[in-house]
């Protein structure tokens, strides 16, 4: 038959198992078979004799084997294994979060301040508040001489930084471009000097060797 997909005398081989016995089993005649090629999954199914159990194991088995067709065993295998890894990750963000928020949210007592019960994620941004408004000196050292004029607070000091080399790379890339120019300026200077006391010694010898009238 052609382009059979599978039929029912497979199923029942592959039922049995290769074990028969002594009586002769009934099977209903039943086969799928593909029809155009497409995207889609299309296969035909031809009956002669069957029973309507029979009809769903085979739909069942065709519609499967065109499945695994379309994936090779490693790329079957890594779809498996991609999925598998999706949904522990899922699973494990979900555990974590919860575990997160109850730990950012418990609260503590601060060594600091009012002193008073504050929640995890509250003492962060106080940490963090503490950290940029404290009082630095020029190395970023804290600082605690209030007479200072050398002292700005942290917040300060690190904007003060990242300008500081922002301008330095800056400065560099413009000095490189400076001197660039600088030297190509005074290799084409060079060059034309050089050319032009070529030509000036060239006409002196050839004035020299002219004939004298």
């Amino acid at each position: 038959m052609a382009d059979k997909i599978i039929d029912t005398d497979e199923l029942a081989e592959i039922e049995a198992d290769g074990e028969w016995g002594d009586e002769e089993q009934e099977v209903s005649d039943i086969a799928a078979t593909e029809q155009a090629t497409g995207d889609k999954m299309e296969f035909h199914v031809q009956m002669r004799g069957y029973t309507l159990a029979d009809m769903e194991d085979l739909i069942i088995g065709a519609a499967a084997r065109q499945l695994l067709g379309a994936h090779n065993n490693t790329k079957l295998a890594k779809d498996i294994q991609d999925r598998c890894v999706e949904l522990t990750r899922k699973h494990a963000d979900e555990a974590l979060s919860k575990v997160t928020a109850e730990i950012i949210d418990q609260p503590i007592m601060p060594s600091f301040g009012s002193k008073e019960p504050v929640t995890m994620r509250e003492f962060i941004g106080l940490c963090g508040r503490e950290y940029l408004t404290e009082w630095v000196d020029r190395s970023g050292k804290p600082s605690r001489d209030v007479y200072s004029t050398n002292r700005m607070p942290r917040a300060a000091f690190i904007a003060q930084q990242c300008l500081e080399k922002v301008f330095e790379k800056e400065i560099k890339t413009a000095t490189s471009m400076v001197i660039g120019e600088i030297k190509t300026a005074v290799r084409a200077s060079h060059e034309k000097f050089i050319e032009e006391e070529k030509a000036r010694v060239l006409e002196a010898i050839n004035k020299t060797l002219e004939p004298k009238k």
